[in-house]
């Protein structure tokens, strides 16, 4: 999943962001690891739909 860091963060120069998704509607929270400084690797859950 790509991702841009754009706004004041670009300005303080984060160098390593931290980034944490949701599959369930917010009820519950996973950390996602940036590749390359450009994209996000996520796991899907295995069953479709939202929880």
């Amino acid at each position: 999943m790509p991702f841009t860091v754009e706004g004041t963060a670009i300005a303080d120069r984060v160098e390593k962001p931290e980034f944490q998704v949701s599959y369930d509607e917010g009820r519950t929270w996973t950390t996602a690891k940036g590749v390359d400084g450009s994209r996000l690797s996520v796991k899907h859950p295995a069953e479709p739909g939202t929880g």
